[in-house]
């Protein structure tokens, strides 16, 4: 499994950087969206009334994620908007920068564009892909796989922020050159007309999450250790 997890690897870093310079028509052999039709169906009679047209997508390190803007793209009448964390080397930054915006998905530095999001996020056609499943400094300690680690609360954070809807997005590997992005069921943030906790909500992620892990081990991005910062403190 250790051995074919790392090829996996491989071959998701080299199919990021050939999908990412594709074009759609030539890309659309490769993939398949499941679970569209989430983005055109009501909102529930326990959301507030001031919810927007806008969705929250809490994404992870599965399969070849560089996949997840080419979905958010192919949304007809919204944004496509999703965070990043820029290199150091600005020549890999820039380069990056230019594949990734070929899908004409908004991508912001979340060091630096803060108050650029921010601005894009008042319109409510917007759909922001935030990824949620790596350990994160500023998280809530939830229980993750079995064991603590420090889990982000963005998804849960902006839908209620920003008054947007939230769901969880997975690619999925099905074959060589072969992917799947699947949006499951959305995530209620609010319950008879009052907001869901935070750790509530993120624990409707991780569970999402959790579940593609038990789906299809292989496909996850193993090598970041999302327990670091827990067993540290425990050492001390």
């Amino acid at each position: 499994m250790g051995r074919e997890h790392f090829q996996r690897l491989g071959e998701n870093y080299l199919s990021a950087v050939k999908t990412s310079g594709m074009r759609s028509e030539a890309l659309e052999k490769h993939i398949e969206f499941r679970g569209i039709d989430l983005f055109e169906k009501p909102v529930t009679p326990d959301s507030p009334g001031e919810w927007k047209n806008g969705w929250i997508i809490a994404i992870g390190h599965f399969g070849n994620f560089e996949l997840y803007a080419r979905s958010l793209s192919s949304l007809n009448g919204r944004v496509g908007a999703a965070t990043y964390r820029g290199l150091n080397q600005p020549g890999l930054n820039r380069l990056l920068h230019e594949l990734r915006a070929s899908s004409g998905v908004r991508f912001f530095d979340r060091r630096k564009e803060v108050k650029a999001l921010r601005k894009l996020m008042t319109d409510g056609s917007v759909v922001l892909g935030l990824l949620a499943d790596q350990s994160a400094g500023s998280g809530m300690l939830l229980d993750f796989l079995g064991d603590k680690c420090l889990c982000s609360t963005a998804p849960a954070i902006f839908s209620q922020r920003y008054h947007c809807r939230l769901a969880t997005g997975i690619c999925y590997r099905t074959g060589p050159a072969k992917w799947v992005v699947e949006f499951e069921k959305e995530i209620p943030t609010f319950s008879n007309g009052s907001k869901r906790s935070v750790e509530e909500v993120t624990e409707d992620v991780n569970t999402a999450f959790e579940k593609a892990i038990y789906k299809d081990p292989l496909n996850w991005f193993w090598v970041h250790d999302r327990w670091k910062r827990f067993k540290k403190k425990r050492k001390r």
